[in-house]
């Protein structure tokens, strides 16, 4: 066997037991991706990794495993994820690929590799069943936040224009967490606009901004949560997952 092809062996060894979760499976999987190698995919020590990878990844057929029995917590937390999530987390979080990397091996567009990487992070920290209401009077950013917290596995609420109309629905809508947009047009200020929630919600409040140095310091004050500008899927993930361990008074 190649030299370089050798060295790889263990990492691609592990990757495919954990995306198939079946021993017998993963090790059929990756004799049938060695064999499927060519001259000129192992010629290159740079992208030889990158090849061995995407060779397992054109004979993988994902498919959910329901009746799969997991004898530990990380086989409990991979077998949550849908196949193609599972394979973005491990590429990126076990792995070490970058996002552009793992979208290459996946055949996955980055935008896509991105967004399951978020969904992995958040299903693996906390579960799915959460509700965020989105505050957002700009049009344009209202709509990239329901997107991307839809996307994300969550079940968005609003958007809303105001701090009264997140109130008002407070009580039906019963959110586990608010954001907020920090750029707000005519008097009212993201920092205001917290402090109006807050006054009427005990649940944690995101701030998103692009300018997050003028907002650290009452937001470390308030344990109000930042994410920057522009929207990322794995950013807003991060600072989601942060925000609901967060214990509230």
């Amino acid at each position: 066997m190649d030299g370089e092809i050798t060295v790889q062996l263990g990492s691609v060894r592990r990757y495919a037991r954990f995306l198939c979760l079946d021993t017998d499976e993963s090790d059929e999987l990756l004799v049938d991706a060695l064999q499927q190698l060519k001259p000129q995919d192992k010629s290159n020590p740079a992208s030889a990794r990158i090849e061995v990878f995407k060779a397992l990844h054109s004979r993988w057929i994902p498919v959910d495993r329901p009746g799969f029995t997991p004898t530990n917590r990380l086989d409990y937390l991979l077998a949550r994820l849908s196949p193609m999530d599972r394979a973005a987390l491990l590429l990126c979080a076990f792995e070490g690929f970058s996002p552009l990397e793992a979208a290459e091996i996946t055949g996955m567009s980055e935008r896509e590799l991105e967004a399951a990487i978020g969904r992995a992070h958040v299903l693996t920290g906390f579960g799915w069943s959460r509700r965020v209401l989105i505050f957002a009077p700009d049009v344009v950013m209202a709509q990239q936040l329901h997107d991307l917290v839809e996307e994300l596995g969550f079940d968005p609420v609003g958007p809303f224009s105001s701090p009264r109309e997140v109130i008002a629905c407070a009580s039906s809508a019963a959110p586990d967490l608010v954001i907020t947009d920090a750029e707000l047009d005519g008097e009212e200020s993201g920092a205001n606009a917290v402090n109006h929630i807050r006054q009427a919600l005990n649940v944690p409040v995101v701030l998103v901004t692009s300018r997050p140095g003028q907002h650290s310091e009452f937001c470390a004050e308030t344990r109000t949560f930042l994410v920057r500008k522009p929207l990322s899927p794995v950013a807003l993930a991060g600072c989601l997952r942060q925000a609901f361990a967060e214990p509230i008074d």
